[in-house]
């Protein structure tokens, strides 16, 4: 059933589409919009199945074929990664695969144990957060912020193109390179702080969701050629992807500014306008400062403004069968469909894109670090 102690699902009856939730822990099952029975058959003569999994999503032609194994499927597609046969190659020969080589599948206990060292340190009670902090990541140091960046990164890993040219863009020019981590310093960084603590709440207040399809977009592979979620609560995830988008697209600002630099212009100068007046402009247009540099347009491979208009306005809706989402365009134009399982693919996705800019302005934060310690070394010696 998968890999965490207690698990959600939410499915629809096969005939009248109503709701029923089934919750698994240790404890047993709770199940409610349905009772137990031990008849082998339904009303109709017929024995009805459903494929429930946290982890993956099934093929729709093959969900309530009870001979259908989806794992076995996902298992070979994550096989076949690069990384998946580097990983199994540096394997002693004879150990076993452990469940999270591949992925942090079971995340939710280690945001919770987080969750819990941001909250003291939002409060006040810094000695409290550090001493839980230490418990759960000593390598975060004293900061909660420090330890999401580290679970971001256990959860899908470097973006190693974006952070490779933003290296060798701030090497090359050590001036502007300075103005800019004062700026994420002083100004950037407090806002972006509070704004990622939130939206790791969120994310993770709807992980039982968010779980079956977080292996496809950790890994880079394709869902099944027809892929439906087999718990579907769109009501749960509703409103995520629309706050997420609208944080990201001032977090984007970071490579707007490195690419300002990039282009032998001043971070905070684009070719026609200010970054002040950049963050202004139309959200669907933030991403077109930077097109033509290959390695930071691959960062952003999710940025769909019309869906966080939708979704912020009211426009977004479910079919009766919740597998299906629509809206107009722009609240009265063309009629925009897209799936549900496709939208918790987008939604994790602007995640993990969110997670792995906070991993470039953790860059920034340690260049900080390193110019204070220089200045302070430079002052001793004095």
């Amino acid at each position: 059933m998968g890999y965490g102690n207690e698990q959600r699902h939410r499915f629809q009856c096969h005939e009248c589409n109503e709701p029923i939730s089934f919750d698994l822990s240790a404890e047993g099952a709770d199940i409610t919009g349905a009772e137990f029975t031990d008849e082998e058959t339904g009303a109709n003569g017929k024995t009805s199945y459903q494929y429930l999994s946290p982890d993956f999503v099934a093929n729709a032609e093959d969900a309530r074929d009870p001979t259908y194994f989806g794992s076995m499927e996902l298992m070979d597609r994550i096989l076949k990664t690069p990384h998946a046969r580097e990983a199994l190659a540096k394997l002693p020969k004879g150990e076993m695969v452990k469940p999270d080589w591949f992925a942090l599948a079971n995340a939710l206990p280690d945001w919770e144990k987080l969750f819990v060292c941001w909250r003291l340190e939002r409060s006040g009670k810094y000695f409290l957060s550090c001493q839980n902090l230490g418990n759960f990541d000593k390598d975060a140091g004293t900061s909660s912020w420090l330890a999401a960046v580290r679970l971001g990164f256990k959860l899908f890993g470097p973006n190693e193109r974006l952070l490779g040219e933003s290296r060798r863009i701030l090497k090359s020019n050590p001036v502007e390179a300075a103005r800019l981590v004062i700026e994420h310093g002083s100004r950037w960084a407090p806002d972006f702080k509070e704004a990622q603590f939130r939206i790791f709440a969120d994310f993770f207040k709807r992980w039982d969701a968010f779980s079956q399809v977080y292996l496809y977009v950790q890994n880079g592979i394709e869902m099944p050629g027809d892929p439906a979620a087999t718990s579907v609560d769109f009501e749960h995830v509703r409103g995520f992807y629309s706050s997420a988008q609208e944080f990201f697209s001032k977090q984007i600002g970071l490579i707007v500014a490195i690419n300002n630099i990039g282009s032998g212009r001043k971070f905070d100068a684009l070719n026609s306008i200010s970054l002040t007046k950049y963050f202004t402009t139309d959200n669907a247009k933030r991403c077109d400062s930077f097109k033509s540099n290959t390695e930071f347009a691959s960062a952003v491979p999710e940025y769909d403004s019309g869906l966080r208009n939708a979704e912020a306005h009211g426009w977004l809706n479910v079919t009766p069968e919740n597998q299906t989402l629509f809206y107009l365009q722009g609240g009265n134009g063309a009629r925009i469909e897209l799936r549900y399982v496709d939208y918790l693919r987008k939604s994790v996705l602007m995640f993990k894109q969110i997670c792995q800019l906070m991993q470039l302005e953790n860059i920034l934060r340690m260049m900080a670090l390193r110019d204070a310690y220089r200045l302070i070394s430079f002052s001793a010696d004095d």
